[in-house]
């Protein structure tokens, strides 16, 4: 399975260069980590299917966890949902 998104913060300013870690729900586990583009994009594949938590962090941000993100196999999830 896929992740893709776009970082912005409250005032939908993109947010450049996150730290982008995926992590099996409930764990500090990583399965992926990647950082966002100069455009604040993310891409994550070849994932397992499952339930993860996403994290992301980035200097003078409060980090966010987006917690039980489901992923299927073959397809490709968009977040902010």
């Amino acid at each position: 399975g896929r992740v893709a998104g776009s970082i912005t913060d409250s005032t939908g300013a993109v947010i450049v260069s996150a730290t982008v870690k995926l992590m099996i729900a409930g764990t500090d586990n990583a399965a992926a980590t990647t950082s966002a583009n100069t455009a604040g994009a993310f891409r994550l594949v070849g994932m397992n299917p499952g339930n993860y938590d996403l994290k992301i962090e980035s200097a003078g941000f409060q980090s966010q966890i987006l917690r039980n993100i489901k992923i299927d196999a073959n397809r490709e999830t968009s977040l902010p949902p």
